[in-house]
């Protein structure tokens, strides 16, 4: 059974090996990997692991951030949002539901603090993907940025 926890002290090490693979898939252009300081950096109630047994199989990291009314057309009113920054999944455990379960949870948490609006940037080269991804999760697009 995989469990859904806060991501301790512990977790750093076995996290920024994962942060590390990430990077190596390539899947991304102009993104590099947490280092452990900058990892132990968002130790709190934003940062989730997925976990099975002594295995990290996932991770979440989100940022709080304040906004000022009319800072953002599609939250026109201001207030706090939650800015989704990392979630991955090691390959061979995608498609069996745990980055919805480290999505939902952070979110959840971030509800009972009275956010509720979030954002999420990805720079996946699959976009096509993270678009359905998130878009399953309630999502909705609304920037997209091309380059040459």
């Amino acid at each position: 059974m995989t469990s859904i926890r806060p991501a301790a002290d512990e977790d750093i090490p076995m996290v920024a090996a994962l942060s590390r693979d990430w990077e190596q898939e390539g899947v991304t252009i102009g993104q590099r990997a947490d280092t452990p300081a900058e990892l132990a950096a968002k130790l709190g109630p934003w940062f989730l692991v997925a976990c099975r047994g002594q295995n990290i199989l996932g991770f979440v990291t989100a940022a709080e951030r304040a906004l000022a009314p009319g800072e953002w057309v599609v939250q026109p009113d201001g207030g706090r949002c939650l800015s989704i920054e990392d979630l991955y999944v090691v390959p061979h455990h995608r498609r069996e539901g745990l980055g919805t379960r480290l999505y939902k949870s952070v979110v959840a948490n971030a509800a009972t603090q009275g956010i509720r609006h979030v954002s999420v940037y990805t720079a996946s080269q699959p976009w096509g993907d993270a678009i359905a991804f998130y878009e399953s999760l309630g999502l909705r697009v609304w920037l997209i940025q091309l380059h040459a």
